[in-house]
């Protein structure tokens, strides 16, 4: 609906229809790379993307049970029903306060994430995110990238200076909740990035980089792969005179520093500053 409303009004704001731009960053992003795997890719409703930092090859993406989800959501907000109709009409009900804050906690589970997109047939024909690379349209140009040091900000929002998660989550939890995997998974690549269970600042950060930036060079080579296509794909190390760390209070003079955290370079192309 947004997409058609601008094809009917923005030349009343100089704009062009026939030249529209996607873009979004995170989780932004992976929102933009679903339309433009969807059957909207076609339709003339944009014509160009752009992917930071997110891609829809993240396994966060998309919701992977989304019944199992809304059912632990009523019942965590006290709604006694099995019934999908009867649950809808009782969230309806709930303050927006009280949803966000059921669907925060929720969040720190694995596979848990209520507020993201399902396969609808529609705009999300798939849940084969592989699989739905064959509907990219190579006519639509792309600019994707990654910072060197995404986990940097991650980090520092789930870890105190002495390495400790917050909020009483697990790290075996938290990496599970990260890469949307189960726990067994999570001990594994926990292994592979933490030597001998011993969380370090830097393996931490690596750890959180690698999974938020494969998805994005993984997407990049199967797009890149298509005849015709147009992928520009950039690698962002410049650490500007802010980073986000700081902008939100979690930047910590006690660790390594670092380069591109998660989110800044959107601090350089707005000119956002720490106050």
């Amino acid at each position: 609906m947004a997409l058609k409303w601008i094809q009917a009004n923005i030349s009343r704001f100089s704009g062009d229809p026939n030249n529209v731009t996607l873009a979004g960053e995170s989780t932004g992003a992976m929102m933009v790379h679903l339309l433009a795997l969807g059957p909207w890719n076609a339709s003339g409703l944009f014509h160009k993307i752009i992917l930071q930092s997110g891609a829809a090859l993240s396994r966060i993406a998309l919701q992977r049970d989304p019944d199992k989800n809304l059912h632990d959501a009523a019942a965590r907000l006290g709604i006694k029903s099995s019934n999908s109709r009867r649950i809808l009409e009782s969230l309806r009900q709930v303050p927006g306060k009280k949803l966000v804050l059921m669907a925060a906690k929720m969040s720190q589970l694995p596979k848990s994430n209520i507020f993201v997109p399902v396969v609808d047939n529609s705009v999300c024909p798939t849940d084969s995110l592989v699989d739905s690379m064959r509907f990219f349209n190579p006519n639509i140009p792309v600019i994707m990238g990654i910072n060197n040091d995404e986990g940097a900000f991650w980090s520092s929002l789930f870890t105190d200076k002495n390495l400790k998660f917050k909020d009483s989550v697990g790290r075996d939890e938290f990496l599970a909740t990260l890469l949307d995997c189960s726990m067994d998974e999570a001990r594994d690549a926990k292994g592979k990035y933490l030597a001998h269970n011993k969380v370090t600042e830097i393996g931490l950060r690596k750890l959180i980089t690698d999974a938020l930036n494969y998805p994005l060079i993984w997407s990049a080579r199967l797009m890149a792969a298509k005849e015709g296509s147009n992928i520009f794909f950039y690698k962002y190390a410049h650490r500007g005179e802010s980073t986000f760390p700081e902008v939100v209070g979690l930047e910590r003079p006690d660790v390594d520093p670092w380069d591109a955290a998660h989110f800044d370079e959107v601090l350089v192309m707005f000119e956002s500053k720490v106050q």
